[in-house]
């Protein structure tokens, strides 16, 4: 006999109860890792980076572009993504400089 469990309107059996308890602890595990807020993302390529042949890095703290990309980031990494996101991102490369 398999036994249910009833939440208001919805009765589960055990093994859907255990996935969304998973699903949650994994959730809450990538949340711990992401930053905190907007400006304690990295302003910083990845170790793997490798620039195309003559173009020369340069990452200047300066730009207007970091701190709305952070925004965009820490927006997208609570939740808040979707096209309203990719939306911002177009805004955002925009009203770069020389774009």
């Amino acid at each position: 006999m398999t036994v249910r469990h009833k939440f208001g309107d919805v009765e589960l059996t055990e093994s859907p109860v255990r996935g969304l308890m998973e699903r949650n602890a994994i959730e809450d595990s990538r949340k711990a890792t992401l930053p905190a807020k907007p400006e304690d993302y990295k302003f910083e390529v990845s170790k793997n980076f490798v620039a195309p042949q003559g173009i020369e890095l340069t990452l200047n703290d300066k730009d207007p572009a970091p701190p709305l990309a952070r925004q965009l980031m820490h927006d997208i990494d609570q939740g808040r993504g979707g096209q309203e996101a990719f939306s911002r991102m177009v805004e955002n490369r925009c009203c770069e400089p020389g774009s």
